[in-house]
């Protein structure tokens, strides 16, 4: 566990001369600890290894670690310390959603991602994740094309400076 702390420091130190980064590396650290605990523990009690593999566990777990590590995000991304707790205290009290931005954002995303959830379904359900490969030519193209376009609709072309550059 030590070294594996230290060596996630070190990495989020690698990243930045910064507070954040250190505590980022910390986080990250922390929870590959967590995790390699749990695992420890479930692979201990028979009962909870069964529990793991259940999809509803998985789906959970899935859920969960999504926003762990959008979390780690928003650390990885904070210019400071005050950042990191004024993000963090937004995040867990002042959080709400209007209307109109619900829309601007959830109609794009369903948009993009429903095509995407779709073939993966279809792909799962065939057992085969080169499925979408074996389509007739015209179904295949026509997915091609369509996938292309939402890239052209909904993609961020505006470029941004790779964060490496920053150091």
């Amino acid at each position: 566990r030590r070294n594996l702390m230290i060596t996630m420091i070190l990495g989020g130190l690698w990243h930045g001369a910064a507070w954040p980064f250190v505590i980022w590396g910390g986080y990250q650290g922390l929870l590959l600890v967590v995790h390699k605990d749990l695992v420890a523990l479930w692979n201990r009690c028979g009962w909870a290894a069964k529990l793991a593999g259940s999809p509803l566990t998985r789906a959970c777990s899935w859920l969960v670690m999504f926003h762990l590590t959008c979390y780690g995000w928003l650390i990885f991304r904070s210019r400071s310390l005050d950042q990191i707790v004024d993000f963090t205290g937004r995040l867990l009290t002042r959080w709400s959603v209007e209307p109109t931005t619900a829309g601007v954002y959830l109609r794009p995303l369903l948009l993009c991602a429903v095509p995407f959830l779709v073939l993966d379904v279809y792909q799962a359900r065939r057992a085969d994740p080169t499925a979408v490969f074996r389509l007739a030519p015209l179904a295949r193209y026509s997915i091609y094309a369509a996938l292309f376009y939402l890239v052209l609709l909904f993609g961020d072309f505006g470029g941004t400076e790779f964060i490496y550059f920053q150091f």
